[in-house]
């Protein structure tokens, strides 16, 4: 017997005994037949492209034939290229600009994983949630050639392009309490385990076992289990409510370093100028055949002039000494190196 379910691809019940799942619609059916077309006679597609592009090209209409080659290459692509890896190695290629070398500990013990069974990896502390799940994402690619999709919160996976990059590599949306939570109306007046309200609507938006939070302000906040809803305007909790102080991170000095920075619309200004008086300077130095040798040239001094111009007004003239340590330091490292 078969069952045939609307809503998501995810199964929240068991199927019962003698009873298998199917997903709905036609139209399903005819996406995942000509997908699987696709991946077996790919190669046709290729040759498709080529030939016809060859042929309306001998017609006289060379544009139409690159156009319509393109089209079926990119039908080609959209069929048996994983958007997922295409990400993924995105990503990694991003992490290898960034990071010259990446030592990984206990690298043989991911040996076994390549027999496909299941592992969770629990990656903690992580400082960065972007970067280290891409850093352990690409040690287990190259070492199991497997793909990690990560638990991620819900609330990131609605967010515009972070979460269009997420739903690509195939992450897992997890819902989070405090994701969930939202503003109740009216106010309400709370004696014991007895909550009164004024203009609520409890039946509406509580539910037994919810929490309740009232802040009473200068960071304190109470707290209480919901036992029984009695009606929209009143309610009985488990027991009293909770007082709960929050943490408060003393001062530690940084407003007044990073209130010295300036703002990005000026930086911006100054990397733009600097660009342009070394557009202007420069061609008396470099000769006209190696114009993209100039703009490269002038690119580079810009940006280490603004560097140094937002170092200078952040840190004071202590900073500009950098420029001489890192010139130091790779000078020691290249000596050392012959």
């Amino acid at each position: 017997m078969t069952v045939e379910r609307k809503g998501s691809d995810q199964m929240t019940w068991p199927a019962p005994e003698g009873m298998t799942w199917r997903r709905k619609g036609k139209r399903y059916r005819a996406y995942t037949q000509m997908r699987a077309m696709m991946q077996k006679g790919g190669f046709l597609l290729l040759w498709l492209a080529v030939g016809l592009d060859v042929i309306i090209s001998i017609l006289g209409h060379p544009i139409t034939g690159q156009a319509v080659s393109a089209s079926i290459v990119s039908v080609y692509l959209l069929y048996n290229v994983s958007l997922r890896r295409l990400v993924c190695s995105f990503w990694f290629t991003v992490i290898d600009f960034f990071f010259r070398e990446m030592s990984v500990g206990g690298e043989t013990k991911l040996e076994c994983l390549r027999d496909g069974r299941a592992v969770i990896f629990c990656v903690a502390p992580h400082v960065n949630q972007f970067i280290d799940p891409i850093v352990v994402m690409k040690v287990v690619a190259e070492q199991t050639q497997r793909h990690v999709s990560w638990m991620t919160a819900a609330k990131t996976m609605d967010r515009a392009y972070i979460g269009a990059f997420a739903k690509a590599m195939k992450c897992i949306p997890v819902a989070r309490p405090d994701d969930m939570t939202v503003t109740g109306k009216g106010e309400i007046t709370v004696k014991g385990d007895k909550v009164t309200g004024h203009g609520t609507k409890f039946e509406g938006q509580v539910q037994k076992g919810a929490v309740i939070k009232v802040s009473l302000g200068k960071g304190a906040t109470a707290s209480g289990k919901v036992l029984l809803v009695h009606g929209d305007e009143s309610i009985q909790l488990s027991g009293p409510m909770r007082k709960t102080v929050r943490k408060v991170k003393p001062a530690s000095g940084t407003d007044k370093y990073y209130n010295r920075a300036l703002s990005p619309p000026l930086t911006c200004l100054i990397f733009v100028l600097c660009f342009a008086a070394c557009v202007v300077a420069f061609p008396m130095f470099v000769p006209g055949k190696f114009v993209m040798l100039e703009y490269m040239l002038s690119f580079q001094v810009s940006c280490l002039a603004t560097h140094l111009i937002y170092a200078f007004i952040r840190d004071g003239v202590a900073h500009t000494a950098t420029l001489g340590e890192y010139v130091r330091d790779n000078l020691t490292s290249v000596t050392s190196r012959g």
